[in-house]
């Protein structure tokens, strides 16, 4: 492959996706479910895994670290550096595979290089499902960054953020048990307890506006009194949609 420029593919692929990766287990879940999306367009259903990407992962510790003591400088450093490498090695656009990486894109954003915006993709989704007011549960960086309100007013959406104590709860469990790929019973019970206080408060929907809570999503949704949008599966789908067919949604 001759550095900075598009990668070959297949007649059935236009685009070679380049993922930046965090932590491995949410990674595994996208790369199995872009694979899986992929092998559902093929007729006859064969399940090989033809879809072409690449991935380029960071120091996933040193990233909580920085983001932990407030270090955006250097967090947004790594993001780029990622990007940069990502681009030189013919990738056509870029999925970062955390809401919170995707707060510390702004300089990777100025790279000829495009990136497929979570906050966009899940938000179109969830206007494409008819709800309204969706609750959002993210880490505190993702939920006070606005990432996702920008793209509301686009979707007709009215975005609903949870209370302080809520969002605590929900960016401790995130950093003390799901970066590490932990699933508990405990940590099952703060994101149901959530989901309910929005669902109480107006909330038709709720967004999974961390990659990782996407390990809990499936146990959940089956005590969720309302929909979830998975912010993981949908911007992984989007990803081999647009490897696919050779466009940025």
């Amino acid at each position: 492959m001759v550095p900075n420029q598009p990668a070959a593919v297949s007649p059935s692929q236009k685009f070679v996706p380049g993922l930046i990766g965090m932590s491995v287990h949410t990674d595994s879940v996208y790369w199995h479910a872009m694979h899986r999306w992929a092998m559902d367009q093929v007729p006859g259903g064969r399940s090989l895994n033809s879809l072409r990407a690449m991935i380029c992962s960071v120091d996933f510790l040193l990233l909580v670290d920085h983001i932990r003591a407030s270090r955006w400088i250097e967090a947004q450093h790594q993001i780029t550096e990622a990007a940069k490498a990502l681009e030189a090695g013919g990738a056509h656009f870029i999925v970062i595979t955390s809401n919170t990486g995707h707060t510390l894109s702004q300089e990777a954003a100025a790279l000829h290089i495009p990136i497929l915006d979570i906050a966009k993709v899940t938000c179109v989704a969830t206007f494409a499902s008819r709800c309204k007011t969706p609750g959002l549960l993210a880490t505190s960086r993702c939920t006070e960054s606005g990432m996702y309100q920008r793209w509301a007013g686009d979707y007709e959406l009215e975005i609903l953020s949870p209370p302080v104590h809520i969002r605590d709860s929900v960016n401790e469990l995130i950093f003390d048990e799901l970066t590490s790929g932990i699933v508990s019973d405990a940590g099952v019970r703060v994101i149901i307890s959530a989901i309910q206080w929005f669902a109480e408060h107006g909330a038709d929907s709720v967004i999974f506006g961390c990659t990782d809570l996407t390990l809990l999503s499936e146990v959940v949704r089956k005590s969720s009194p309302i929909p979830i949008f998975d912010s993981t599966r949908l911007h992984a789908e989007s990803a081999a949609r647009a490897a696919i067919e050779g466009r940025m949604p």
